[in-house]
């Protein structure tokens, strides 16, 4: 079987170069093409990643001249490659399982009808992996059911996943259409599983035996990578797309402080600078209560 012609490897690369290579160097021993896209990246960090792939056949990096997001830019490459199987990763992950493509392959001929295969994926930054979840719909509310790991069996069914840490048949685009470009990071993969839900559900299928490592966080002393991070995070993006499935899908959340908490808190990760002022105050806070016993 020539894996070369089923498999592709896509990366959106924007900043985190040596995070984008890290990514690169663990798909290698695979043989599997991979396909970057330098979505707007800086001119230092552009060359880095240019000058590590010059001589790797295997690897074809296209330019955009400005940032198209996340959405628009996994639909470019989509446009832009031709294998069955796409396995998206963000530039920050990198994959822990060597024998991951005859892995994949025999959870694929296990289930021919799934259209897209989660991996396991370890937030170093947490210490945890991420949990499998899926969704409802009850009265025009986002309703999400997350999964135990003890409830996760091999080969379990949901009909959401990460767009930037999954493999997806192309079959899933031509059925429900491409990514939404007007959604920001991570609100793409809900407004996908609410299109799967309004017609015939997303069939996703865990694959705990792939572990990836997503370490999101591991660029955050470097200020071009701040700088990424703070277009990442930023609260009024992440608002808009929500307003923006209000208005696709006349859906919501049914829990808007979570996504707000979450979002602050990524902030406070990626930017040591306020979380170092949290810690000061913290301790001006305990001097002051030795000082000022009540």
């Amino acid at each position: 079987m020539d894996i070369g012609k089923r498999f592709a490897v896509l990366i959106l690369f924007f900043e985190k170069a040596r995070q984008t290579i890290a990514c690169v160097k663990s798909f290698l021993p695979s043989g599997v093409p991979i396909y970057i896209l330098n979505n707007g990246s800086s001119e230092r960090n552009s060359r880095a990643v240019e000058r590590f792939c010059a001589p790797l056949k295997q690897v074809t990096i296209f330019t955009s001249g400005v940032n198209l997001g996340v959405s628009g830019g996994r639909n470019f490459l989509i446009e832009k490659t031709g294998e069955e199987l796409l396995f998206f990763v963000d530039n920050d992950i990198v994959i822990k399982t060597d024998n991951w493509v005859d892995t994949a392959l025999a959870a694929i001929a296990e289930h021919p009808d799934a259209e897209v295969f989660i991996p396991r994926i370890f937030n170093v930054w947490e210490k945890r992996c991420m949990p499998y979840f899926s969704m409802e719909i009850i009265d025009n509310k986002m309703v999400f059911r997350f999964m135990e790991p003890s409830e996760c069996a091999p080969g379990m069914r949901v009909n959401c996943f990460p767009g930037g840490a999954s493999i997806v048949r192309r079959g899933l685009f031509e059925r429900l259409g491409l990514y939404d470009s007007g959604m920001f990071v991570g609100f793409e993969d809900y407004e996908m599983a609410i299109r799967g839900i309004r017609t015939q559900p997303v069939a996703a299928v865990t694959l705990q035996s792939v572990t990836l490592h997503h370490d999101h966080a591991a660029g955050r002393f470097v200020r071009r990578d701040r700088k990424a991070a703070a277009v990442r995070y930023a609260m009024a993006a992440h608002e808009d797309s929500v307003r923006r499935i209000q208005v696709l899908h006349g859906v919501e959340f049914s829990n808007s402080r979570a996504w707000r908490k979450w979002v602050l808190e990524q902030q406070r990760v990626m930017s040591p600078g306020i979380h170092l002022l949290e810690k000061l105050a913290a301790g001006v806070k305990k001097i002051k209560a030795r000082m000022c016993p009540r």
